[in-house]
């Protein structure tokens, strides 16, 4: 659309509702900081999403956002993510789920399905101190001793991943978005407040038992413990939690699969990754060196991470509404050096997949998956795929350890990945984040001499 334009900032009308597109970095600096007094979300998209996460973090703007921000921000300070001891159970669960044959090569796997599922089992368990199990229901492994039957285990994916999918395609219809309310959305939502109604009443049975207990080995502390201390609506404290769960789970899947995905499409960076990750984290066995704090000074794999966020960042196109006439730092007249007007309730949308792909700040080779140009990159407002100013993602060294911690993991015991259809193109799958459309791969186990 831009490159059809040739601009990067210009004006749509439909049906006589008018929008301002932009891949201007100044613009969206302006929007999400210097000026972030005169931009918010808006009622279209707090619209949209209510019925799905209510009022919480994601979907609200002003002092409600303020309050909500305030609330969580302690819950994601180091000392409560940087544990990855509850990451490895759940990776112990995903290897289960990749067995191999003789020649070492597992069966073909639905990667990004296999990847969603993981991070809610781990998601789940880290927010509210329960697990939904949903690997073992991919390998159709339902027996499960720990399973409450009341509690929605079996079809919870498929209600999160439905109601996101018809978020999205109420997202398509803008000011219309209220006319896309079908039976199913409506089922997806009702199954996913019960879940998360339920792990709400646990957690406060439980919260009210451990404030009895005299010992902190009797005290078992997760996300939903902290949040209970502050709020006890029990709306409320689904809001929120829902708000941190979807945004979590997605974020890092889409971070996870589309890197997957790229490095099979590129076997001498996986190449090179391995050897980094077996470098710096030793072979399988030695899980003891993956840390919070080593994971951020393995370089390459940072880099890695860094690349993939900028060719499929998760929020590949974004918005913001005017609350005041005001105007923004680039876009006007020919030349588009002047300011533009932007008046009170005017959309200005923005498009952090192209942003990060301008050939001004990232030629010569701009749409290539490089990993080393991230050794000397600076990048500024030409990169933001967790957004920037003061709605950066609260949850960013969580999603960047999680993902981090995947990535060391699966190289550390497979030398080797092709995809089954190596000729396919990026798939996108409809949601709330972009993520890769279901995509067959298989991995290939390393001889215990090679790990």
């Amino acid at each position: 659309m831009f490159r059809e334009e040739a601009r990067r900032t210009f004006q749509t009308n439909v049906l006589g509702s008018t929008a301002i597109h932009t891949v201007e970095p100044k613009n969206i600096q302006a929007m999400l900081a210097t000026q972030f007094g005169d931009f918010e979300l808006g009622r279209m998209r707090r619209g949209v999403l209510f019925q799905l996460i209510g009022t919480g973090i994601s979907a609200s703007d002003g002092k409600a956002w303020e309050h909500s921000r305030a609330m969580l921000r302690p819950q994601f300070v180091k000392s409560h993510i940087a544990d990855l001891g509850l990451q490895e159970k759940h990776i112990q669960e995903l290897f289960r789920q990749l067995p191999t044959n003789e020649d070492g090569w597992t069966d073909q796997i639905n990667i990004s399905q296999m990847f969603f599922r993981f991070t809610l089992d781990f998601t789940t368990e880290f927010l509210f101190g329960t697990t939904v199990h949903s690997q073992r229901y991919l390998s159709h492994q339902v027996s499960i001793p720990e399973a409450d039957e009341s509690f929605p285990w079996k079809d919870l994916p498929e209600n999160f991943d439905g109601g996101t999918k018809h978020v999205q395609k109420r997202f398509n219809l803008l000011d219309l978005y209220w006319m896309h309310n079908p039976k199913r959305f409506r089922e997806n939502i009702k199954k996913v407040h019960e879940f998360i109604d339920f792990c709400i009443q646990d957690g406060m049975e439980r919260a009210k038992h451990q404030e009895s207990c005299t010992t902190s080995s009797e005290k078992k502390s997760n996300f939903l413990n902290g949040l209970i201390t502050v709020i006890q609506d029990p709306v409320e404290l689904r809001n929120q939690s829902l708000n941190i769960l979807i945004a979590s789970r997605d974020t890092t899947t889409s971070l996870v699969s589309w890197t997957f995905w790229l490095l099979a499409k590129h076997p001498n960076i996986y190449n090179q990754l391995r050897f980094h990750i077996l470098n710096d984290f030793g072979p399988p066995e030695q899980t003891d060196r993956i840390t919070f704090e080593t994971l951020k000074t393995s370089k390459y794999l940072q880099y890695v991470m860094k690349e993939v966020l900028r060719l499929y960042p998760p929020i590949a196109i974004n918005s913001r509404k005017a609350t005041r006439d005001t105007t923004l730092p680039l876009g006007g007249g020919p030349d588009e050096k002047a300011r533009i007007f932007i008046k009170k309730g005017q959309v200005v949308i923005f498009y952090p997949h192209v942003t990060h792909t301008l050939d001004e700040f990232w030629a010569p080779d701009a749409s290539r998956f490089d990993p080393s140009r991230w050794a000397d990159a600076k990048s500024g407002w030409a990169y933001l795929p967790f957004s920037g100013g003061p709605r950066t993602c609260l949850g960013q060294q969580f999603a960047l350890a999680e993902a981090g911690y995947i990535i060391a993991r699966m190289l550390q015991r497979f030398d080797e990945i092709k995809l089954v259809d190596p000729d396919a193109g990026p798939i996108h799958r409809p949601g709330t984040t972009d993520g890769p459309a279901d995509y067959m791969i298989y991995f290939h186990k390393a001889p215990a001499s090679n790990q």
